[in-house]
């Protein structure tokens, strides 16, 4: 039987740093909605896929890299052998999957962004990032990325253990849920 406990890990921490990201994230008014339908406005169409081939391209694909190099980690850090074969397997398989999506979010990010800014908003926003300071921001984002993923990482043991206090006390804890909560936080310890 293959356990993919190390690769839930993996998953859980993404989706535990992206519920601490969300979390923190002042709530916002819904945009106002767009007049014309993007299918009808080619040129905010033509302006957002700019955009996106300035910054998106790279940032989806080092955002993809670091999800799987994650999970990665994860899967492999407690086993070996077979089943460690097995988890390689899967999470090639993973990646081939992802990779065969991103065309599609790619796609997706594009409309969503030309549905969201008008035709004078999309041209400012390609205008900073075609500027030096747009540039260097671009740049450095990963740098700032990698910063607080390590902050964040190093939470994720409380994190666990506290989601383990707030889950106990709302019911009562077998032992096996007790040892799942404390090898859950083992495996999340950052590397020193």
């Amino acid at each position: 039987m293959i356990r993919f406990s190390s690769l839930a890990v993996g998953v859980m921490a993404y989706a535990l740093w992206a519920g601490v990201a969300l979390a923190d994230t002042p709530p916002t008014a819904p945009a106002p909605a767009v007049a014309a339908p993007v299918q009808s406005d080619p040129e905010r169409l033509a302006l957002a896929r700019q955009i996106y081939d300035v910054v998106g391209t790279a940032n989806m694909q080092s955002m993809t890299k670091t999800m799987i190099a994650s999970m990665q980690a994860a899967t492999t850090k407690a086993v070996s052998g077979p089943v460690r074969e097995r988890q390689e397997a899967m999470m090639d398989a993973v990646s081939d999957v992802i990779s065969e999506l991103m065309p599609k979010a790619v796609d997706a990010t594009v409309v969503a962004m030309a549905d969201n800014f008008t035709v004078d908003q999309l041209k400012d926003i390609l205008a900073f990032y075609q500027s030096p300071t747009g540039k260097a921001m671009f740049q450095k984002m990963p740098v700032i990325m990698s910063q607080s993923m390590r902050v964040i990482a190093a939470e994720m043991p409380d994190v666990m253990k506290s989601i383990e206090q707030r889950y106990c006390a709302k019911v009562t804890c077998m032992p096996s849920e007790r040892e799942a909560f404390a090898k859950l936080s083992q495996q999340m310890h950052p590397p020193a």
